[in-house]
């Protein structure tokens, strides 16, 4: 459990690829609407990622957890 005072938020992150080779790799990250939940974070992710395996990507949806101690 996170102790008083503790403002944590939840970044969205996604490794998306045209190909198997990693040359055609790049992270992308949600940074400008973080989310205040994992759950709510990690769902977005995915809906993204099967949209862009619908379309022949390799996608690997994750959060991140960003968290100051006020």
């Amino acid at each position: 459990s996170r102790g008083y005072g503790q403002l944590l938020m939840w970044v969205a992150v996604m490794l998306m690829c045209a190909n198997a080779s990693a040359f055609s790799c790049t992270v992308i990250a949600k940074a400008e609407q973080p989310f205040y939940n994992k759950e709510l974070c990690l769902k977005e992710a995915e809906e993204l990622a099967e949209i862009l395996k619908s379309k022949g990507a390799i996608a690997a949806p994750s959060c991140i957890e960003i968290g100051v101690s006020l």
